[in-house]
């Protein structure tokens, strides 16, 4: 995930969690290389630009003006007086370099926005072109044959980097939008990094109390009980393990996922059982022994006794009633930028815990894509979309000079915003900066992003709120970032990360189902003994049809 992105997206992540919730075994996400489109026939795009028929970025003869359906960050509040979403300084260097314009066709922020999105698909009534933020409501469009064949588009007008950037991914991003063969989105590539969950602990309530960082689940256990007890922190009203989701695959948290990793157990992948068959993560035995741990753990109220009710997430780690909690690595754009200011002494650390038997940090990893820009089917121009993409992805990555834009300018300054990043991002930044600090690389082999994020290091590593924003940057890839360098981890990719048929019938049921059995037996109203109970469950409403379907999906 970008520093742009993550600015903004912190607002926004409890409605993706929600919608993220592993409840039924991968669906939860829908990220997916399966699928059969409905007509995909292209338009052929005309040759308008004054550079070659095929310049990546050409710019048009004429004002090219395309319809979008735009998503709002309603609480933000950084454009400059007369800036809009759709005319700001970033909309106006496209007009400069592209000589395209950009009009609402709609716009809406949150749950709305994915109203509007089905609504569109239900009446064919589409923009341009907008951005959907799920492989369910891709499919959906591809099927009613709403949306353009950008196969040839992407081949003839992705820049060398977008082409990059899919490539060391090994294509998995243009897999994911894949139709019957047919390329018919384009698609975004993510970071790895954002689902990979790490422990972030209070280092200041373990020296006071003269303990050590924990490793194993039994370390973490004794060190929440001591932080309980003794309270180094002299807060008031002290919880143990906040815990927004028990798992999700990716920016749910608060979460609990590395203590159901500990155990082998990865309840949002598809994984294979002991005769080598597929399986649901979630009915998996390792799932069964996580949450027969868990249950503990609560009893002894290590766990936050309010978590399947808490409203406000991030309330107890923003006012420092806990001391520790798992999340990703950018946590210090939030909510420990929040957590410094309420505390200047909080000194916060990073670290791949508990490990597993095998000692090794086992996580899950997302798939490389979630997000897709999608061009109405019949649109003149589908490779106007591609050339914003080129640009947009030119501009993030600081490899245009020419951009000029203020170092405010971020993701909401962009008409349509779906990041197009490489896999290992965020170990990549990481992995120079630290090494730079360390003097074993010299400054000026830094790019200007890294170089900004050693200089904020260096600058508030001693006093993180003397600029906050500073220091949120250089935490979030110096300590978080670069836990995912760590040897010890290992990354357990999910067999499958599609949606089926009966995902998309019978998905809600399943997760309504996952959730009131699990929470129940954490909190102790339900023995262990009803995992069982749920797994026949589970299998009878529809997780053997998934089960079936994501099998024949798999087979060679």
């Amino acid at each position: 995930m970008s520093t742009r992105f993550i600015r903004n997206f912190t607002l926004l992540f409890v409605l993706s969690a929600m919608l993220t919730t592993a409840c039924t075994g991968g669906a939860g996400k829908p990220e997916s290389t399966a699928g059969t489109g409905g007509d995909t026939a292209t338009a052929k795009p005309e040759a308008t630009t004054i550079a070659e028929e095929h310049d990546p970025f050409g710019r048009y003869e004429e004002p090219l003006e395309i319809s979008i359906g735009k998503s709002l960050n309603l609480s933000d509040k950084s454009l400059p007086e007369g800036d809009t979403p759709i005319s700001n300084q970033f909309t106006r260097y496209l007009e400069k370099r592209l000589n395209l314009k950009f009009k609402a066709y709609w716009q809406a922020g949150g749950e709305a926005y994915s109203q509007k999105v089905s609504v569109a698909t239900a009446s064919g009534d589409l923009p341009d072109a907008m951005v959907v933020y799920s492989y369910s409501e891709l499919r959906k469009l591809v099927d009613a044959g709403l949306v353009e064949d950008m196969t040839d588009v992407i081949e003839q007008y992705a820049s060398p980097l977008v082409k990059e950037i899919y490539a060391a991914g090994d294509h998995a991003a243009t897999k994911a939008a894949t139709f019957g063969g047919r390329v018919m989105a384009i698609p975004a590539s993510q970071g790895l990094g954002d689902s990979m969950y790490m422990m972030f602990i209070r280092q200041d309530w373990l020296d006071k109390l003269g303990l050590q960082a924990p490793t194993t689940l039994e370390e973490l256990e004794h060190v929440i009980a001591e932080f309980l007890d003794k309270n180094p922190g002299n807060v008031k009203d002290q919880i143990g393990l906040p815990a927004y989701s028990l798992f999700g695959m990716t920016n749910n948290f608060p979460t609990l996922n590395p203590i159901f990793a500990s155990y082998g157990a990865f309840p949002t992948n598809w994984v294979k059982d002991k005769d080598g068959n597929v399986m649901s993560g979630l009915i998996a035995p390792e799932t069964r022994e996580s949450l027969a741990k868990l249950r503990e753990m609560y009893a002894a109220g290590l766990i936050d006794k309010e978590f399947a009710l808490r409203k406000d997430v991030l309330e107890p780690i923003i006012s420092n009633r806990t001391g520790v909690f798992f999340g990703p690595w950018w946590m210090g754009f939030n909510p420990l930028n929040q957590s410094m200011q309420n505390d200047p002494e909080a000194q916060w650390k990073a670290y791949l815990a508990p490990l597993g038997k095998d000692g090794k940090y086992n996580t899950h990893v997302q798939s490389p894509s979630s997000m897709f820009y999608v061009v109405k089917k019949g649109y003149k121009h589908p490779e106007a979309i591609m050339k914003l993409v080129n640009v947009q992805t030119e501009n993030e990555q600081g490899l245009d000079p020419d951009a000029d834009m203020d170092l405010g300018v971020d993701w909401v300054n962009e008409p349509l915003r779906a990041p197009v990043d490489f896999p290992d991002s965020i170990e990549k930044d990481a992995e120079k900066v630290i090494k730079a600090l360390n003097n074993e690389l010299p400054v000026d082999q830094l790019t200007s992003k890294q170089k900004r994020i050693y200089e904020s290091w260096l600058k508030t590593k001693d006093n993180p709120t003397s600029d906050i924003a500073a220091w949120s940057e250089a935490f979030s890839y110096v300590v978080g970032g670069g836990q995912l360098l760590q040897p010890q981890l290992n990354k357990v990719p999910s067999l499958y990360y599609g949606e089926t048929n009966t995902m998309v019938t019978k998905g809600a049921a399943l997760g309504k189902l996952q959730q009131e059995v699990f929470n129940k037996i954490i909190m102790g109203s339900a023995p262990i003994e009803a995992f069982d109970q749920f797994v026949n469950d589970w299998k009878k409403q529809g997780g053997d049809e998934i089960t079936a379907e994501v099998a024949e999906l798999l087979q060679p």
